[in-house]
């Protein structure tokens, strides 16, 4: 018979399947190897404040991208923690609308290059957030 395939973190790395020891049943990676014109997609979402959504999305796209894996990360909230860390709050602050991810909540972005941001470390880029997305982030339930 076979066992119960379930998922985890394999101890050794994202890529590698290997046998957990307690219950021998395989242990698949969170994150698959791309294969080619392949993409996944990782969502940190939780509306609670302080459970670590920025430290966990910055730590995973740095280990992705030490990897070789091409990584574009998306600052949705407001706040922007995400962009300062990777861009610094002097910079971050100075990012006009037309280049984070208000404009595109607005529909002013026509290509990609516009508002993707390089970062210092290789194969990760991002998205910044901006204060401006918040009325997009949150919505207008009572405005028809």
């Amino acid at each position: 018979m076979t066992p119960p395939i379930r998922r985890g973190y394999p101890r050794d790395g994202l890529e590698l399947n290997r046998l957990s020891a307690a219950d021998k049943s395989p242990i698949l990676p969170l994150v698959d190897q791309p294969r080619e014109s392949s993409m996944a997609t990782i969502a940190m979402l939780n509306q609670k404040g302080g459970v670590g959504k920025t430290t966990i999305t910055a730590n995973l796209g740095g280990v992705l991208a030490q990897r070789g894996r091409r990584v574009l990360l998306v600052d949705n909230d407001p706040q922007a923690s995400l962009t300062q860390g990777l861009l610094g709050p002097e910079l971050t602050a100075s990012l006009p609308a037309d280049v984070t991810i208000a404009a595109v909540y607005a529909g002013n972005v026509a290509r990609p290059e516009q508002v993707v941001q390089p970062t210092a470390f290789k194969g990760l880029d991002l998205l910044p957030g901006s204060e401006l997305a918040a009325e997009y982030n949150n919505g207008k339930p009572h405005e028809q």
